[in-house]
């Protein structure tokens, strides 16, 4: 898995000279804000973001560009002396694109001196824990990208147990405290408020060799019935379709991934039939299909690429093992290229004590293959980090930003006049608005609660849908409830000319969560309790609604 993430790609370090357009233009590919007037704070909202959220993370020149930028707003009096908020938010933007570069020195220099700028707001607990904690990761990044590990992971550890239900903060902390090695893999709370990320603590478990635990989580949730289809136009629908894109590609990806890891936890458990019907089931996804000849040979480009094709070779390996067969485990195990882990020391170990069947007597002659492991070195985890920036530039909030919480809230009064009273699902609503809150009973049981609010800072938002959850789950007289599946995403402004997209604006963030409410504390692993969420948020969002 962590071979998969690696292969998105590593930024350029090279800092080529870039020719600075018109003020506007510098401050927007800077930070992406509109530049400042004379008079106001120089927080003037978001500016035309085609040349700048995108880009900047897509790009190989894209953080070199926004140094370029920064650089130049920051010379002479182009930000005035009374504007030290948007000074300290272009110095973070600097910072961000130097730890994106691989400058940790340089990234640590504006960090510092963004916080000087804001020395004045450190009484104000909005913007702590919006924009200081923000620096504050930063600063974790850098030191990790320093070799100081140790620091790095104090700090995420303070920056999760400041904001334990902001989904980009747990992120980017867990991923800290993985590499300082205080924790490997996601962490509990983490696979709390985001489920896809369960999937990861198993590849985690088989990685250390946890097989049997990693097999029980895999039962849990449900990963043993059979995988998705990857056959022809149905798979180009689903990965491609409303909701699909790059998110579901990536957890199409992360799936397989994750099944060919307990091929292998059955193998080595001793689990012969069941890791075999898994392995088979997954070779059978790289042949193409039968539908569109084009998408079927893409897909089948796709799982047989090494990220994806080795984790299944190495349940193979395992298993020919298992049954005796060691030219066929050394073959396998000769012509992959397998990382570093407990999976593969498991496999070295399991081929030296392989006894050959008397068919197979020749197996005798056959000695383990050195394998060609790829172990991340210390450039390769650094160059990991990089891609931590960029998620940490989420805004400074105010108390103001918290009015959009009760605003946004449904008529509940209003919404239940003549319906059906039933386990107060009837709170729903289902009140049909642009922005705000909405929440619809499903078919199965479970509760959506969506939430689009106008600004946008994802770590409000998230906490916000999170509050209203709780809210649902306490009125249905529910003392628990579990996030099953969750949708972030920024929402934009698009023009377009002729068809084809020449800016976009952000204009929010929004939220949807599907959960279920449960009496049962023993019902998950994954539950969260109501009130302790309505207690840990509510003070913050109640008091100034």
């Amino acid at each position: 898995m962590r071979r998969m993430i690696l292969l998105a790609g590593a930024l350029a370090l090279a800092v080529p000279q870039v020719a600075l357009a018109g003020d506007s233009e510098d401050f927007a590919g800077c930070d992406g804000m509109r530049k400042p007037k004379r008079d106001e704070d120089g927080m003037r909202g978001m500016a035309n973001q085609t040349d700048y959220g995108r880009l900047r993370i897509s790009h190989e020149g894209a953080p070199a560009r926004v140094i370029a930028y920064c650089t130049g707003v920051l010379q002479g009096d182009r930000i005035r002396d009374h504007q030290s908020l948007r000074r300290a938010h272009v110095l973070r933007a600097r910072a961000a694109a130097y730890i994106q570069t691989g400058a940790p020195a340089h990234a640590l220099g504006d960090i510092a001196e963004a916080r000087l700028n804001v020395a004045d707001r450190s009484d104000d607990p909005f913007f702590q824990r919006s924009m200081g904690l923000s620096l504050d990761l930063l600063e974790a990044v850098a030191l990790a990208q320093s070799g100081d590990a140790e620091r790095a992971g104090e700090i995420a550890r303070a920056a999760k147990a400041e904001r334990p239900y902001a989904l980009q903060v747990q992120l980017v902390a867990n991923q800290l405290e993985n590499f300082a090695e205080v924790e490997y893999g996601p962490s509990h709370g983490l696979m709390k408020i985001h489920p896809s990320v369960r999937q990861q603590s198993i590849t985690s478990l088989v990685a250390r060799g946890e097989f049997a635990a990693a097999i029980a989580q895999g039962e849990e949730e449900g990963l043993f019935a059979a995988p998705p289809t990857a056959e022809g136009e149905a798979a180009l629908a689903a990965l491609l379709g409303e909701g699909g894109g790059e998110r579901a590609l990536l957890n199409f990806v992360s799936d397989i991934v994750t099944r060919a890891h307990l091929a292998y936890a059955l193998a080595a458990t001793g689990e012969l039939d069941r890791a075999q019907s898994l392995v088979e089931q997954l070779r059978a996804m790289q042949d193409p299909g039968s539908g569109n000849a084009a998408v079927a040979n893409v897909m089948a480009v796709l799982l047989k690429s090494e990220p994806m094709n080795n984790p299944i070779a190495l349940a193979e390996a395992r298993l020919a093992i298992a049954t005796g067969d060691a030219s066929r485990a050394a073959a396998l195990m000769a012509a992959s290229n397998f990382g570093e882990s407990a999976m593969t020391r498991d496999l070295q170990a399991a081929f030296s004590e392989l006894e050959p069947s008397q068919e197979n007597a020749a197996d005798t002659q056959i000695a383990a293959p050195e394998l060609r492991v790829s172990s991340p070195d210390m450039q390769r985890s650094t160059d990991h980090l990089r891609r931590l920036a960029y998620p940490l530039l989420f805004p400074p909030e105010t108390v103001r930003s918290v009015i959009d919480y009760e605003r946004s809230r449904p008529n509940i009064l209003g919404a239940v006049v003549g319906g059906v009273l039933t386990m107060g699902t009837s709170l729903l609503g289902g009140i049909d608005r642009l922005a705000g809150f909405r929440s619809t009973a499903n078919e199965d049981g479970t509760i959506t609660v969506e939430f689009a609010g106008d600004t946008i800072s994802g770590p409000m938002v998230q906490e916000m849908t999170l509050l209203r959850a709780a809210e649902l789950a306490s009125e249905a007289e529910m003392p628990y409830f579990e996030i099953v599946q969750r949708q972030d995403s920024m929402r934009y402004m698009v023009q377009t000319q002729y068809g084809v997209e020449i800016n976009r604006v952000p204009t929010g963030f929004k939220t949807v969560l599907v959960v279920r409410f449960h009496e049962d504390a023993e019902a998950s692993d994954f539950l969260l309790n109501a009130v302790g969420v309505i207690d840990s948020l509510g003070p913050l969002y109640y008091e100034e609604a």
